[in-house]
């Protein structure tokens, strides 16, 4: 039946019914090619229409407008065939056409402005208002910076109708204009339209994110950073119900670009994943710009090596490289805007936002929040100090740092070149890394630093033995540290042993491993350097705990080492160490010394230096407690003294971009436990999806948090009154638990429920 006229209808009708996406658009294109081959003119008329927004749905515009184009011809050829409504349709789908050509600069002005003209006389012989007519030239004459142009279509415009009362468009319209304007008077006016939609006196029939993303920057150029902050909450809350433009979320990234809140905008990044197929260009353009601003401020605070993966299929790729891509692509598409328009106007104003300076040092988001510091050291340093403030880096396991003071020296001497090299080979371990440290070892080895070559070569061991030639490394190690015996201090032969350690381990050969281990001790104590006395004795912790040791052993170890990486300021290790006591302390039964324990160190843990502008590195410990600790309080009821804890190991660990899912999961928990629902929306947002992904893995750990987050999460919108989001959400739960378990369990059974609960409350029956 597919194949007759009715058949045809009946699967177009279908398609109603089907989300948009691939699957949908190609089953149109079949009713569009079979309606064509069977000459079926109104069907394939309809089913042509359908196809082009389709392809807008699937952001093939391109594909679009010829189609729409040959629907107003075979209009024109058989006019008969269509009633006023389709008459209207084809109308507003003009519309929609002649709006939208600007937003690609390979389209001449020539065949724009004849589209307006086919516009102006469809419109009137329809009998319809030309409002559209002046809409679509107001937003061209925008575009090419012709401001008097832009005047005298607003205000016919205006004369026409003017904007919708319920059209959050038309107003985004008006606001944008004034923003883009940017003068003192266009900016007050711009408040004053906007205030009552911030406040959320006035509502739209459709979220107001296009206002709120528009008046972020403009509310924190007026000082206003508490709405400011509060808008953008909003904004998270909304933009999670469903895709949005890329423009408004380049609005967001540049938001968090220019006050100090990078790690936010750095979430956003993730949303790249198809960014080099989408063709909007002008959504393009100012996506790439938005993050060509953030990357080149990550890049300004020493991040530019750090990598990121954004799930591209590309794998990781530095702040420093994708600031490059994205920042090319936004200066080569404003030169096609400049030359289509002829003007340079629309280039002039990307080429602002590039090089512009944050609006403010910060704006706090929420509770804990903190700066994204600097990673790099002091101004002022020589190279070779740089490079000494790398491997310092290094030994504390805090590589995006060291790559920070790696990517500032310059170009070094042979001599200075190799600890370089060394340091390059062990942060970007690749085909090269075995090549880098062999070269690296004999240059120190020839400038007479003997100690430096031998610590080089038992890294190098360590490298070929896990890279399969697990004899081979073994030697090379072994050798490296019979040299450290003879030609190093105690300080470079307790790392000699460290390394040897590591290798003897990785062939299983533990008793060696744990004799290697006893030697770096006693070297480490004889040197007097606490951190390499840390390092070892937190290895051995964790080796203990491992293998099951006594665990009174262990937490004897794991307390040197904290103690130890305090007096370093090694923060990382000392949250590694931590970690060991707990797993000990679990194990012994003696989670009340554990809890003594966290509880003494937050007591004495010396406060953060003054001026705050650069990394401190006992941060990372430092949220690290304040997490444990509140941990323990949302587990013993009290919730409500444990949320400012979670908030401040948050607000820390982003400082570091360490603030992972467990965290935000746990924020969840205390927020909703304490009422505070608003707030645990706000952080169920953040870690949903990431917890979603882990649930995928199949791991018993991971899905459970994943769904009881969703139904925290689900309270928590019933709780600040949006309850038909709680019932998405709610039925979200019952879907996911359903998938794994079979439906079994109290978390189902109470999302059932409350699904109840919500239809009666919104009267649409069982």
């Amino acid at each position: 039946m597919s194949g007759t006229e009715a058949g045809l209808w009946t699967l177009l009708a279908g398609t109603d019914h089907m989300a948009p996406g691939p699957a949908r658009t190609a089953l149109l294109e079949d009713v569009m090619w079979r309606a064509d081959i069977g000459g079926h003119a109104k069907l394939a008329s309809v089913a042509r229409r359908l196809v082009a927004e389709a392809y807008c749905q699937d952001g093939q515009w391109e594909r679009a407008f010829p189609l729409f184009d040959q629907c107003l011809r075979e209009f024109d050829l058989r006019p008969w065939e269509f009633g006023p409504a389709e008459v209207t349709d084809l109308v507003r789908w003009l519309t929609f056409t002649a709006q939208s050509m600007a937003d690609f600069p390979d389209i001449p002005l020539r065949q724009i402005h004849d589209t307006h003209q086919e516009l102006e006389e469809r419109l009137r012989a329809a009998g319809h208002s030309p409002r559209g007519l002046y809409a679509a030239r107001r937003r061209l004459a925008q575009m090419t910076g012709d401001w008097d142009a832009e005047e005298r279509a607003y205000r016919q415009w205006i004369a026409a109708g003017g904007p919708d009362p319920h059209d959050v468009w038309d107003f985004e319209a008006e606001l944008e204009r004034l923003v883009l304007r940017g003068d003192a008077a266009s900016m007050d006016r711009a408040h004053a339209l906007a205030g009552p939609v911030l406040s959320g006196e006035r509502r739209f029939a459709e979220p107001a994110v296009p206002v709120q993303c528009l008046m972020l920057l403009p509310l924190v150029r007026a000082g206003e950073h508490r709405t400011a902050a509060l808008v953008e909450r909003r904004i998270r809350r909304a933009m999670a119900q469903g895709a949005h433009r890329y423009e408004y979320l380049g609005m967001r990234v540049e938001f968090y670009a220019h006050t100090g809140n990078e790690e936010a905008g750095i979430d956003l990044l993730g949303l790249m994943e198809g960014f080099d197929a989408f063709e909007r260009p002008s959504g393009k353009l100012e996506f790439a710009a938005a993050v060509a601003v953030l990357t080149g401020r990550l890049t300004e605070l020493g991040r530019g090596g750090s990598p990121i993966d954004l799930g591209d299929g590309r794998g990781a790729v530095s702040f420093q490289a994708l600031h490059d891509r994205t920042r090319g692509i936004a200066l080569e598409l404003a030169a096609r805007f400049d030359a289509r328009n002829g003007s340079t106007a629309y280039g002039d104003r990307i080429r602002a936002r590039l090089v512009a300076e944050p609006v403010t040092d910060f704006v706090p988001l929420r509770q804990g929040s903190r700066r994204l510091v600097g990673l790099l050291p002091s101004p002022g340093l020589s190279d070779e100090q740089m490079l000494d403030r790398a491997e310092w880096h290094n030994h504390r396991c805090e590589p995006d740092e060291a790559r920070a003071c790696l990517a500032a020296v310059g170009d070094l001497p042979e001599r200075l070149a190799a600890r370089a090299v060394e340091l390059r080979a062990m942060f970007f371990q690749g085909p090269e890394t075995e090549s880098g440290l062999r070269w690296a070892a004999e240059v120190h080895q020839r400038y007479g630093d003997r100690q430096r070559s031998l610590l080089t070569r038992c890294w190098l061991g360590l490298w070929v033995a896990y890279d399969g030639r697990a004899e081979e490394g073994v030697a090379l190690t072994a050798e490296a540290v019979s040299g450290l015996r003879d030609d190093g201090s105690e300080w470079a032969r307790a790392w000699g042993e460290h390394w040897l350690a590591y290798v003897l381990a990785g062939q299983g050969r533990r008793d060696d491993a744990y004799a290697a281990l006893r030697r770096a001790e006693a070297h480490a104590a004889r040197s007097g350097d606490s951190l390499v006395v840390g390092v070892v004795a937190g290895l051995a912790a964790t080796w203990r705990n491992a293998d099951l040791a006594d665990p009174r052993q262990v937490i004897e170890l794991a307390t040197s080492a904290v103690e130890s990486f305090v007096a370093a300021s090694a923060g990382q290790r000392a949250v590694e160490a931590v970690e060991q006591f707990r797993i000990a302390a679990v194990r012994a039964g003696a989670e009340r010394e554990f809890a003594a324990f966290v509880d003494r160190q937050l007591a004495v843990l010396p406060g953060k230096p003054a001026g705050g502008d650069r990394a401190d590195s006992l941060d990372r410990f430092r949220g690290h407690l304040r997490y444990l600790r509140g941990r323990r309080l949302v587990e013993a009821g009290r919730a409500a003294e444990a949320v400012d804890d979670l908030y401040e190991a948050v607000g820390l660990a982003a400082t570091t971009r360490q603030d992972g899912a467990e965290l935000w999961y746990h924020l969840v928990v205390a927020a909703h436990a304490d009422g505070r629902f608003a707030e645990a929306v706000d952080a169920g947002l953040r870690v949903t999806d990431w917890l979603d992904r882990l649930r995928e893995t199949g791991d018993p750990a991971g899905i459970e948090w994943a769904d009881n987050c969703r139904l925290l999460l689900a309270d928590s919108y019933r709780g600040i009154g949006e309850r038909v989001v709680a019932l998405t959400e709610y039925e979200r739960v019952v879907r996911n638990i359903e998938d794994h378990t079979g439906g079994v369990g109290v978390p189902p059974a109470r999302a059932l429920s409350a699904i109840a609960e919500l239809y009666a409350e919104l009267d649409r029956g069982g």
